[in-house]
C-alpha cells in the first residue's frame, strides 16, 4: 500500500512520507513532530516483529510477514479509540 518501490517493505522514509502526508493536513502538527510520531511506530513494529535489537543494528521496514505478525497478536475491539474533536454532539441527538 505505500511501498513505493514495490520491493515487499515499507522502509521508514516510505513510511514517513505517509504519516507526515496525513498528519500535515491537518495543519496543527509540525512536520518534524509527525516525523518523530513514525520514528516512534517504526520503532515499535520493530521491537515486536523482530525483538530486541542492538543500538548498531538498523531496522529495514515493514515486510507483509511483520505485519501479519502484529496482526495476530492485536485484539481489535480493545485497542481502538475512536476520538471526536470539535464536535458538537448535541445535534446527533436529535
Amino acid at each position: 500500500m505505500h511501498d513505493t518501490d514495490n520491493d515487499g517493505t515499507i522502509t521508514l522514509e516510505e513510511y514517513r512520507h505517509v504519516v507526515e502526508e496525513l498528519l500535515s493536513k491537518s495543519g496543527n502538527i509540525e512536520m518534524e513532530t509527525a516525523s518523530a510520531i513514525a520514528d516512534a511506530a517504526m520503532l515499535e513494529v520493530a521491537s515486536i516483529s523482530v525483538g530486541p535489537m542492538t543500538p548498531d543494528e538498523v531496522y529495514e521496514g515493514i515486510t507483509f510477514e511483520h505485519f501479519l505478525k502484529i496482526l495476530n497478536g492485536l485484539e481489535i475491539e480493545t485497542r481502538m479509540h475512536i476520538r471526536f474533536l470539535n464536535m458538537d454532539t448535541t445535534t446527533l441527538c436529535k
